[in-house]
């Protein structure tokens, strides 16, 4: 039906939502496979729920399906929204390839240094060299746990590595329920900042890294992508 059934989906999701016998993660990927505008409202009702972890990173990764008319209503979660709203936000906002989201991403480093790590990771995803200066200013003054992800984003855009988001895999198996994380599906580095973001103990236990010399982070090669595991009971 393509875009004609994104108001029956809207209204099942609206009901489903506090329905433990109804599984809603079906209809927010199927919203996010229509790219329709019609969807960005709905789910980004479904993002700043971030009660319901995997609901709300489903809902990021079908905005970013949806692409540049999610922009504006991303920013404002991202400017409005509390820490956890506005990580979700800023994932989405780095998987749109997009000269507005870069720009808020790049303001945003400046003006929300207690997501800088999630920061630094969104503007890797968007994959421009030109925020390398950016990223090394702030990576300067950051807090010392958080080093590891401005390393990692400048050396990745510095050598061009990038790797394909898993919302990008077939939707029928990257949304596949897994028993192994108890009926969740596979996780994307969204929700491991969010477990981390969530607890400050775990921050402080992180290991810092001393500061280093653009020259410095820059030479060291980008670590290569693993190759996939095989399940040795399958």
């Amino acid at each position: 039906l393509g875009e004609a059934a994104v108001p029956a989906i809207t209204d099942a999701l609206a009901r489903g939502q506090d329905d433990e016998a109804r599984d809603i993660l079906w209809l927010i990927v199927l919203l996010g496979e229509l790219c329709s505008p019609l969807a960005i409202e709905p789910l980004t009702h479904q993002l700043s729920r971030t009660d319901l972890d995997l609901m709300a990173q489903a809902a990021g990764e079908a905005l970013a399906k949806i692409g540049p008319p999610a922009v504006p209503a991303l920013s404002e979660l991202a400017r409005s929204g509390d820490p956890l709203q506005r990580l979700y936000a800023y994932a989405s906002l780095g998987w749109i390839r997009d000269d507005r989201a870069y720009a808020l991403l790049i303001d945003a480093l400046s003006r929300d240094p207690e997501l800088g790590d999630v920061l630094a990771v969104t503007l890797a995803e968007q994959g421009r060299p030109e925020a390398i200066p950016h990223l090394y200013q702030t990576y300067q003054t950051c807090e010392p746990w958080q080093r590891v992800e401005f390393e990692e984003a400048i050396r990745d855009l510095h050598w061009g590595q990038h790797s394909p988001p898993l919302w990008s895999r077939d939707w029928r198996l990257r949304y596949r329920r897994l028993p192994a994380l108890e009926e969740g599906f596979e996780l994307e580095w969204v929700f491991i900042s969010t477990v981390v973001h969530r607890d400050r103990e775990l921050r402080e236990k992180r290991a810092g890294v001393p500061l280093r010399s653009l020259e410095e982070i820059t030479k060291d090669p980008p670590e290569p992508d693993e190759a996939p595991e095989t399940c040795e009971e399958c």
